[in-house]
């Protein structure tokens, strides 16, 4: 039975490194590398096309296997919206919410990525909040399959209690040592690139 996870980010939130690992799992089509990981140049995103644009999504070559995609919250509108949509089944979502403490590095790393100087209000935080929430997908997808994290649980140098409560939700056995060095990479460079701005 093929099935389809798609992880849904504010930008910059590291949806792509996310969708990255959960595609380690058995039985899925795999997203990256640790090659891709070592060839991190510019701005951290590791992914091959896997993501919700919906010309791609058309190709139809990934209807007859089990995917991990990943995209925005417009993305999915857009996604969700055309006939495409229905071709995929078995359909979860794993959320990242929008970061709302401005002192972390995942706060700073959203506003870098958006072009932001990190002078959101109380309101566009909470407007954010919401709009990147379980309740929100699922009036757009009618579907309710989902798992919330919140952005500190990946913008943190050990990530394994968010991976086994996805893997215990959605039933996955994701290569954890690939996942480490993955994540190991990923999480560095961010900290480099935060620390050095």
């Amino acid at each position: 039975m093929n099935r389809n996870i798609i992880v849904v980010f504010p930008t910059g939130a590291g949806g792509n490194h996310l969708a990255n690992m959960l595609s380690t799992a058995t039985g899925f089509h795999t997203r990256a590398s640790i090659t891709d990981y070592h060839n991190i140049k510019i701005n951290n995103n590791v992914h091959k096309g896997l993501n919700l644009t919906v010309d791609w999504l058309r190709s139809g070559e990934h209807f007859n296997r089990s995917n991990v995609l990943c995209g925005h919250l417009g993305e999915l509108i857009w996604f969700s919206r055309d006939d495409v949509f229905n071709k995929f089944k078995n359909i979860q979502f794993v959320v990242i919410g929008f970061p709302t403490d401005t002192k972390t590095i995942e706060f700073k790393r959203v506003c870098k990525t958006i072009s932001m100087s990190g002078n959101l209000g109380v309101y566009h935080i909470a407007e954010l909040e919401t709009l990147y929430s379980p309740s929100i997908l699922e009036s757009i997808t009618g579907i309710n399959d989902f798992v919330k994290i919140k952005p500190s649980e990946l913008f943190n140098a050990d990530v394994s209690n968010v991976l086994s409560r996805i893997c215990y939700d959605f039933n996955l056995d994701l290569d954890t040592e690939l996942c480490k060095r993955m994540h190991s990479i990923w999480y560095n460079h961010i900290i480099t690139k935060i620390k050095n701005k």
